[in-house]
């Protein structure tokens, strides 16, 4: 969904938590680190950017909005995150690039232990 479309859609939430993020590939650990960041009062929002390597950002916006943990996807189509924020003013914001990197990272080192082991 458009950063528009969301923010029109979103109305007026008691809290707005905003995640942004890689999520490429999506996986288990991120799936625990959104359930991890929800609480009962907000409505969680996930930016996930156009750049990745392995998965299309339209299945990774779509396993994202799967998660019963996220409220909504916003696919930022090549626009920085800096200018998607200023559509959600009053959001609490969540810059998780880096330690999505870090999960990503980990995740890949696992996988290519297990190669080496077969």
């Amino acid at each position: 969904m458009s950063a528009e479309t969301a923010a029109g859609g979103i109305g007026r939430p008691e809290r707005l938590r905003i995640i942004t993020g890689h999520f490429d590939p999506v996986h288990a650990e991120h799936a625990r680190h959104l359930r991890a960041l929800r609480d009962g009062s907000c409505t969680v929002v996930v930016l996930t950017d156009s750049d990745a390597p392995i998965s299309p950002q339209r299945a990774r916006a779509e396993v994202l909005a799967g998660l019963g943990s996220v409220d909504f996807v916003v696919t930022m189509n090549g626009a920085s995150v800096d200018a998607l924020l200023l559509q959600f003013p009053a959001a609490e914001v969540i810059r998780d690039e880096k330690a999505d990197a870090a999960r990503t990272r980990k995740l890949m080192e696992h996988v290519h232990r297990k190669q080496e082991m077969t």
